[in-house]
């Protein structure tokens, strides 16, 4: 089974490409790492397969599903070297912002019951990069 897979993924800002065309397969309980010139794409690539941001063309799938699937990503892992969060927002404000992103039903509750798991409700409110 393949764990992840993407064809003909895209993503431009501005107009110009991160990462352009890419066919890529990752078989289930495979490990993988991105190898490459700082621009090259990898983080970039990264976010895209974990919602972190949205495909400017493309397909992924997660165990052969849509990798925008909760049951899906939880399954997957991955180390990128910078968050995806907006240093202008509070925790609970990125926390938000990522939920809807990801169509996740109930948000306000989901995030208290994540803050409440990871023992950070007290640190809903203060700017992300200060807790």
């Amino acid at each position: 089974m393949k764990a992840i897979e993407t064809h003909d993924l895209c993503k431009s800002f501005h107009g110009i490409y991160a990462v352009e065309n890419l066919d890529l397969t990752v078989p289930e309980g495979a490990i993988y790492g991105f190898i490459g010139e700082n621009g090259s794409g990898k983080s970039t690539t990264e976010k895209l397969i974990c919602v972190l941001l949205v495909p400017t063309h493309g397909k992924i799938k997660l165990y052969g599903k849509s990798y925008r699937n909760p049951a899906e990503r939880a399954q997957i892992g991955t180390l990128i070297e910078d968050p995806a969060c907006f240093p202008g927002s509070t925790v609970y404000q990125n926390m938000m912002m990522q939920a809807l992103n990801l169509d996740v039903k109930d948000p306000a509750n989901e995030i208290a019951r994540v803050l409440d798991l990871v023992q950070m409700t007290e640190h809903a409110d203060k700017k992300f990069g200060r807790c």
